[in-house]
């Protein structure tokens, strides 16, 4: 099988369950707890009961003492060796499975499918490691920027776009640091969620590694929280894992870990920033948007989009 791509899920061991945020890279995976096996645990799969990590301090609590934590810099990451690998889950391997089974979420799946024909694809999330309830929402890939813009260009001009009182349930869920209107404006230009037969789904990039955005961190130093005014001068990676918006100034780029600002803004656009300034290997600035997955008081807002208001909301 091939290496380890973002998306991708995989099981340790000692059972934890890791999603990977970065591609495979000498037997390393950047990576983020996402469940573990609890004997209170609301999931069952195969007679083991499992907990889904609500929040990122949790997820470092739960993996206190173990090689999976390493510190970079001024602060913590979870990466994965290969060694300590058990099981990796594969998107595209289980939708090819999910369509020759008689699975509940067959239906929907199906007629993604049909929609997004010919794009490389795969499902991600809960339904890929058969975890998932009665509740859980879609998390569809699309391999390859190429693929993943026509999908978005297809999802446009299909029966399947969110709709305004999807978007507020997705917005109860995240319950993200800005208000309603500004997510919805926001979110309705973006073209990569949609609902079908009444489930939420995403249509999420995960592109190849020649198309990785190219960076040698050597250190990062964090300067402290900011709010910044900049403005898009490429806007290439912004649907990315994660995603990265180059700025101009003495801010290089904008680096997001969080999906709810994916997407958030384009080339030309100025934004409006709220993240931790970094120093990249002593020679340039980011700001980091996502320093946790619940992303408190960091955001990305289009001003551009906000002062033309170019939505009846």
């Amino acid at each position: 099988m091939r290496k380890i791509f973002p998306r991708d899920f995989f099981e340790t061991h000692e059972g934890y369950i890791f999603a990977a945020i970065s591609h495979e890279r000498d037997d390393e995976i950047l990576s983020f707890l996402r469940y573990y096996p609890s004997e209170d645990g609301d999931r069952i799969r195969n007679g083991i009961r499992y907990k889904k990590v609500k929040t990122t301090k949790e997820s470092f609590e739960i993996l206190k003492g173990t090689n999976y934590i390493r510190n970079f810099g001024e602060y913590s990451i979870q990466v994965v060796n290969r060694k300590n690998i058990k099981k990796v889950y594969y998107p595209e391997a289980k939708l090819y499975q999910i369509l020759n089974d008689n699975h509940p979420y067959k239906p929907h799946l199906k007629k993604l499918v049909e929609t997004f024909k010919g794009l490389p694809s795969g499902i991600t999330g809960s339904l890929l490691i058969d975890l998932f309830d009665e509740n859980s929402d879609i998390d569809f890939v699309i391999y390859g920027r190429k693929n993943f813009l026509k999908a978005r260009e297809i999802l446009s001009s299909s029966d399947f776009v969110i709709n305004k009182d999807g978007l507020k349930f997705v917005y109860m869920r995240r319950k993200p640091c800005i208000d309603f209107e500004t997510f919805y404006k926001h979110e309705i230009r973006k073209y990569n969620k949609g609902i079908i037969f009444g489930k939420i789904f995403d249509i999420l990039l995960v592109n190849y590694p020649d198309e990785v955005f190219k960076e040698e961190i050597v250190s990062i130093k964090r300067i402290g929280r900011v709010i910044k005014r900049l403005k898009v001068l490429d806007d290439t990676y912004v649907f990315d894992y994660p995603s990265i918006y180059i700025t101009n100034g003495d801010i290089k780029y904008v680096i997001c870990y969080t999906h709810t600002y994916v997407g958030q803004a384009f080339q030309g656009e100025e934004i409006i920033v709220s993240g931790i300034l970094e120093k990249v290997n002593d020679s340039y600035y980011r700001i980091l948007v996502g320093s946790t997955r619940e992303a408190y008081n960091e955001y990305i807002i289009s001003k551009t989009l906000i002062l033309s208001n170019p939505f009846n909301t």
